[in-house]
């Protein structure tokens, strides 16, 4: 009897399928060790006392950490389960495929090898981090406190929309239950991340945007050599950012290139979709693992005024107040 992986790619398509699969898994393995280490020298930097991250801001950041790393393990686990399950039945490439199509079985739960269990785990993450919208829109609307209020009323309604949408997309994925139409989740998977890419980037652009316009407009007052902590700002949001958009843009042209049907067709892929849930949470720890450096920061404000060649101590001598003439004065009266 045909089954359906065969009817969908042949035996040589199947076997870089297993190959791409276990590279993911590996690759996500490594993203997993990366992500606890990351976290426990965060958990650690976070233990010290400082002057410039606050009691309560500390706290939060722990439970954050923590859920993250939840999700992490979740996925790990998953991931392993995968694969140990796998390789216990009968090691055949045509049985993953099918696998995925058809489902499988893992400690009770019914998964499709990682897409549904990384489509899971990669909405619950979303969800805590931007679709349920507080977190992303308060980040995205305190840059435009300032602006007229059409425009922030502009700016609130469609950074809402967006984490409302991806929010949607997550729901339909979990209301979505097996049997499915063929490949259905790696079709969703391909979707939200479509959704994620563009809020991600769009929230993104909105507020490096807006750095950018704060920046440039202090170093237009006070001279070019204000400005140096926007500067670093900046280059951990985008340090973090990238992470996530280069993930979900090589995913999406991969899909869109090898059709969204099935990520047989594609197995590359498959490296991409293990490592979402991984970098997904490698990103906002790395922000955390910055601020808790003290990377935001200048602990010698002095450092941030650069010397100027035509400045020295001599001009000091030049500087004359008016002291002595405004009492006089006083004393006329």
């Amino acid at each position: 009897m045909t089954s359906a992986g065969t009817d969908l790619i042949g035996l040589g398509m199947a076997h870089r399928f297993v190959k791409s699969w276990l590279i993911g898994n590996l690759g996500g393995a490594v993203a997993y060790g990366i992500t606890i280490t990351l976290a426990w020298n965060c958990l650690i930097l976070l233990g010290r006392s400082t002057q410039n991250i606050s009691s309560c801001m500390r706290s939060i950041m722990r439970i954050l950490i923590i859920f993250m790393c939840l999700i992490e393990t979740a996925s790990f686990i998953l991931a392993t389960g995968g694969v140990i399950n796998w390789s216990k039945t009968s090691a055949d490439p045509m049985d993953l495929v099918n696998s995925f199509n058809l489902g499988t079985t893992f400690l009770s739960i019914r998964i499709e090898s990682g897409c549904s269990g990384d489509l899971v785990l990669r909405w619950i993450y979303g969800t805590f981090m931007h679709s349920l919208s507080f977190g992303w829109i308060w980040r995205c609307i305190m840059p435009y406190e300032e602006i007229a209020r059409p425009g922030r009323i502009v700016v609130i309604v469609f950074v809402t929309l967006l984490t409302l949408t991806s929010l949607g997309v997550g729901l339909c994925a979990l209301v979505t239950r097996p049997p499915v139409v063929q490949w259905s989740r790696y079709r969703i998977l391909t979707l939200f991340e479509i959704i994620a890419l563009v809020v991600n980037g769009s929230i993104s652009t909105l507020i490096i945007a807006r750095i950018l316009y704060h920046q440039r407009y202090l170093r237009k007052i006070f001279g070019a050599d204000h400005g140096p902590a926007y500067t670093r700002v900046l280059s951990i949001l985008i340090e973090s950012a990238s992470l996530t958009l280069f993930l979900s843009l090589t995913h999406v042209i991969l899909a869109a290139s090898y059709g969204p049907a099935d990520a047989a067709s594609s197995p590359e892929n498959m490296v991409f979709v293990k490592l979402i849930p991984q970098t997904n949470t490698i990103a906002p720890i790395l922000i955390i693992f910055r601020v808790a450096q003290g990377r935001t920061w200048q602990n010698d404000p002095t450092k941030s005024i650069a010397a100027n060649e035509d400045f020295d101590a001599r001009h000091m001598q030049s500087l004359k107040f008016a002291m002595n003439d405004s009492v006089s004065v006083f004393e006329a009266v």
